[in-house]
């Protein structure tokens, strides 16, 4: 209990000291309060976010993950699931990109990359299902989603889906 208080009453000064740019200050006060708190998800949360905007993804997945263990945050799993990503470790991309739909997190995005990832992997029948789940949220979507629906479907035999995609 005293070091959740202890990190809530260094928090607010870790936000303003990264809201006005000083990013070396608010990874100390974010560092200080996770170590006397480390089962508080949003500090692992921010702390990797500033790592990630200092451009060290390293130091920021990490903070992720070790968030991640003491909670299943849907935001720290839709912050790894990108990185793994764009790393092209489309398997652990998947598990957590699965976590952030379970969660209801950001759904069209979500079960887009999902598709690109099940698309990348060559599961095509996951592709089109996780495709159509994404384009059944939002109105704006890129139009290469529709167009790798079709070629989903049409990797599955089923070309009549595919011209409806398209």
């Amino acid at each position: 209990f005293l070091g959740r208080l202890c990190f809530y009453g260094l928090q607010p000064w870790g936000r303003s000291h990264w809201r006005a740019g000083n990013l070396d200050r608010a990874i100390a006060l974010y560092r200080q309060g996770t170590q006397r708190d480390p089962d508080n998800a949003q500090g692992w949360l921010d702390l990797g976010l500033i790592y990630s905007e200092l451009g060290d993804e390293d130091a920021a997945l990490e903070s992720w993950i070790t968030g991640y263990e003491y909670e299943q945050n849907g935001e720290l799993a839709w912050q790894m699931a990108r990185v793994y990503h764009r790393r092209d470790q489309l398997e652990t991309a998947v598990s957590y990109y699965q976590d952030c739909a379970a969660a209801q997190l950001h759904e069209d995005q979500t079960y887009g990359f999902l598709g690109d990832c099940f698309f990348a992997l060559q599961r095509w029948s996951l592709a089109s299902q996780t495709y159509s789940q994404a384009l059944a949220y939002g109105t704006n979507h890129p139009p290469e989603r529709y167009y790798q629906l079709g070629l989903a479907f049409v990797k599955q035999g089923r070309p009549m889906e595919a011209v409806a995609a398209y």
